[in-house]
């Protein structure tokens, strides 16, 4: 139920390690498992080959600096704690690259492809910071809560391949937000989304906004989307072929 390699409290240190092919015969198995508060720091990290998570955080502090995270069905898995990453490919993983409920994420110069989902934030309070990373041929490259996305959330990232898509969560803007545009990529509104009285939201020139089926944004307070002739906003639905199926 915790890793092949579990920090229990303690503090450990990595280099140049491998961790791989973990089997179990009644649960997951999870690569290196960072519990009851333990301070973990890894260099040059290979993890691949588990059941579970490569990576699994549970209110501690993880560091990972350099490293492949391959082959798992999630690569990291954190809930609660503090995570910072470094400089780490992160690829062909079944679920997410990278999933946090509750953590505090910073996530800078990684390389994340052919994952269903890249980055995940599951918790409406998760605010990643995602700088300078590369996003290629992942199904869904971000999944977070509308209100997740300040505007130092993401800068400097680059996107590519057949679905570039930043999937946003809907409910209520707690905060002002700005939606950076990037080459290459959509937003993907899956719910109904608001921005309350007293909030604003920022669509940046020459971003596209994909709204699914039957949901809407729904504007109280301010939303500024001042694209350019050359550098449009385009709203649209996510199949953008026909009329009538979003709100």
């Amino acid at each position: 139920a915790y890793g092949q390699i579990t920090a229990d409290g303690a503090n450990v240190n990595l280099s140049n390690v491998r961790i791989a092919d973990g089997s179990a015969p009644d649960s997951p198995t999870n690569g290196l498992a960072v519990v009851g508060g333990a301070v973990v720091s890894a260099q040059n990290i290979t993890v691949s080959g588990q059941t579970g998570a490569g990576l699994l955080a549970q209110d501690g502090r993880l560091t990972i600096n350099a490293g492949l995270i391959f082959s798992n069905t999630d690569g990291l898995a954190a809930t609660g704690g503090v995570v910072t990453i470094t400089n780490v490919t992160w690829q062909n993983h079944t679920d997410a690259a990278v999933q946090i409920d509750g953590v505090s994420l910073t996530f800078t110069s990684n390389v994340v492809q052919s994952n269903t989902i890249g980055v995940d934030c599951l918790n409406v309070a998760d605010r990643p910071v995602l700088n300078n990373n590369t996003f290629t041929n992942n199904a869904i490259s971000l999944r977070a809560w509308a209100e997740n996305l300040a505007s130092n959330s993401l800068t400097g990232n680059a996107f590519s391949g057949t679905n570039a898509i930043i999937e946003l969560r809907g409910g209520a803007l707690q905060q002002d937000v700005t939606w950076p545009a990037f080459s290459g990529h959509t937003y993907k509104v899956s719910d109904h989304l608001s921005v309350p009285a007293g909030r604003k939201l920022t669509v940046q020139g020459g971003a596209t906004v994909r709204v699914d089926t039957d949901n809407s944004i729904k504007v109280y307070g301010e939303l500024i989307a001042a694209g350019t002739l050359g550098n449009p906003i385009t709203f649209t639905s996510v199949a953008d072929n026909a009329p009538g199926t979003w709100d």
